[in-house]
């Protein structure tokens, strides 16, 4: 639905912003107190503030970052549209997820941006949202989901400049929850991040959703041009290399030798190969040491939509921490995978729990201890060097020992996480 809006008030806001960011070149000499003080006489002469009248008549679902993260608000925007079946639902996506989100049965209305979590002059990401917002603005939002990890302008400025009349974020540390009338932010709270992300679902419709289950969508075609190449003879776990951060990146050849312990025990098990572009040269390495027969090698060369499918063949993932494991808990398949943060390391297991697959049974592989250059770490990332290191630590005796352990968690049905601890086994 479309409450009524004539260009002559586009205009009016869109000249507003003109106005504002004609002198700015950096956040640091720009005043968000000035703008709003500025732009919400113009918003209310516009029409953008007028009183809700308890209806919820269009809704902008925003999300900032990549594919993982994407999925993980897939059930947000399920229970949004069940709890507003008539209400218009845009949703603003990066490219990559924009593929993923395409075939989405709960929105109305798709826009991706190559701007929204990536950080660019100010200058740059003002003019970037003003041509969004000039879209944006034909619909009067009565909310706005602010799905915002990073501390870059751009999501909380688009919300603000959508006209949006309430905005909600998860996001406190950014000088820019200023441009947010609504924020929720979770203390502490040692959940992962899909029940974290339900909470903003939650606070829109106003109860508790029960159905928490991921989704990822493809359509027949997508279905079909995987089907092709995958055997219908042979029983088939992905393995996936690569990842956007080269530390969680677990060695080739140490997989290579895993999944060759795992070949002794299953005649029937071919192994397809799941990467992106820039992870061919790992999947090539792993061919290498692997029977030809065993192996298909897709790296490279599937949409994310095309991984989803894949992955759906698939009994069981096992490979780094990176999009296609979340997609691989989407279709519900059993994980397993290395992680690159030490046991020992304090933020380590609050971050795995953030980040942990959602939903499935999944044993998580961790190094017992930090190397010593990243022993007093307390980056985010936990271990601090650019390439593989603290994981190297999990040899392919660990990772086949866990994928035992992932087995036995199957047969019981136990779909918490699990982490396998190097030095200690299996830790709750």
């Amino acid at each position: 639905m479309t409450n009524e809006v004539s260009d002559a008030d586009i205009q009016l806001v869109l000249d507003g912003f003109k106005n504002i960011f004609s002198g700015a070149i950096s956040p640091e000499q720009f005043s968000i107190a000035a703008m709003k003080n500025f732009m919400e006489p113009i918003f209310e002469q516009a029409g953008y503030r007028k009183p809700s009248n308890g209806t919820i008549n269009n809704i902008l679902l925003m999300h900032e970052a990549a594919v993982g993260d994407f999925i993980a608000i897939s059930p947000v925007i399920r229970e949004v549209r069940r709890a507003y079946p008539n209400a218009h639902i845009t949703l603003i996506v990066e490219k990559g997820s924009a593929n993923l989100a395409e075939f989405c049965p709960y929105i109305d209305e798709l826009i991706s941006s190559e701007f929204l979590s990536a950080y660019h002059s100010f200058a740059l990401t003002w003019f970037t949202n003003l041509n969004i917002a000039s879209n944006l603005l034909r619909r009067r939002f009565d909310v706005a989901l602010a799905f915002a990890y990073s501390k870059t302008p751009n999501v909380p400025l688009l919300a603000y400049m959508s006209g949006a009349r309430e905005r909600v974020s998860q996001n406190s540390d950014s000088m820019w929850k200023k441009l947010l009338t609504t924020l929720i932010v979770p203390k502490d709270l040692k959940a992962n991040v899909v029940d974290i992300m339900i909470l903003f679902a939650e606070f829109l419709i106003k109860k508790r959703v029960s159905n928490r289950e991921l989704e990822a969508w493809v359509d027949d075609a997508d279905v079909e041009s995987v089907r092709v190449l995958l055997p219908t003879s042979r029983r088939l776990y992905a393995l996936c290399v690569g990842g956007t951060r080269p530390k969680k990146h677990y060695p080739p050849e140490s997989y290579a030798q895993m999944m060759n312990m795992i070949a002794q025990e299953d005649d029937a098990l071919t192994f397809v190969l799941i990467g992106g572009k820039t992870d061919v040269e790992e999947a090539a390495r792993i061919r290498k040491l692997v029977e030809p027969n065993r192996v298909i090698d897709l790296a490279g060369k599937l949409t994310f939509r095309q991984t989803t499918a894949a992955l759906s063949f698939c009994e069981l993932y096992i490979g780094n921490d990176t999009a296609p494991m979340h997609l691989a808990a989407a279709v519900g398949i059993p994980i397993l995978s290395p992680n690159c943060f030490p046991r020992d390391l304090k933020v380590q297991s609050n971050v795995v729990n953030y980040w942990h697959p959602y939903g499935v049974p999944s044993v998580i592989v961790c190094p017992s201890h930090a190397l010593p250059e990243c022993a007093d770490s307390t980056n985010f990332y936990g271990c601090q060097a650019e390439e593989p290191h603290c994981i190297t630590q999990i040899t392919p005796q660990h990772l086949f020992d866990a994928y035992k352990v992932l087995l036995k968690r199957i047969d019981e049905g136990i779909n918490q996480p699990l982490l396998f601890d190097t030095e200690k086994g299996e830790f709750a």
